[in-house]
């Protein structure tokens, strides 16, 4: 009994990371379907302050029409115009941030392992900093229900094939 206590603790580190894995994949899936509670704005900025933000050309037209108008416009307005959802805040505009997501090294809090989130390069991480500044935990905020029960049922499975390595 003490070799699986030990070979376990041993473990946690890729439990860590497997559950981290799992969270990202469920986070990221739940964010862009249905959101996690932020809804874009309608308040309107003059239109040239979104020059440089476009990522279509459909974008960039719609741009510069309500430049050449002298209207304002806000970024869900810039989001509809390239034919993105409008309905909940899915930060996926250029689907940096989600692509580049991977866990981190483990880390021991206490008594517990984590394997937190981070980037492959600085403006992905940098993009995950502002978003979270901004918004709270949305990573967190969506890994309830069943998606908390599908992360548990991992762990659980990682913890089940160590004990049948051990042979019990």
């Amino acid at each position: 009994m003490k070799d699986i206590k030990s070979d376990i603790e041993r473990s946690l580190p890729e439990i860590a990371t497997s559950v981290s894995l799992t969270a990202k994949a469920l986070a990221e899936r739940t964010i862009k379907e249905k959101g996690f509670g932020a809804v874009y704005s309608t308040s309107e900025l003059p239109a040239f302050w979104f020059q440089g933000k476009e990522s279509t050309q459909r974008g960039a037209s719609f741009i510069e029409n309500k430049i050449k108008k002298d209207e304002g416009m806000a970024w869900r307005d810039l989001r509809e115009a390239e034919g993105l959802q409008t309905e909940h805040v899915d930060l996926t505009f250029t689907g940096e941030m989600f692509a580049g997501m991977y866990p981190d090294d483990p880390v021991v809090e206490g008594n517990r392992v984590i394997a937190p989130l981070g980037h492959t390069n600085k403006e992905g991480q940098k993009k995950m900093n502002y978003n979270r500044d901004r918004y709270g935990d949305f990573i967190g905020k969506v890994l309830v229900g069943d998606n908390f029960d599908s992360m548990v049922k991992v762990a659980t499975a990682e913890v089940i094939r160590i004990i049948q390595r051990n042979n019990l």
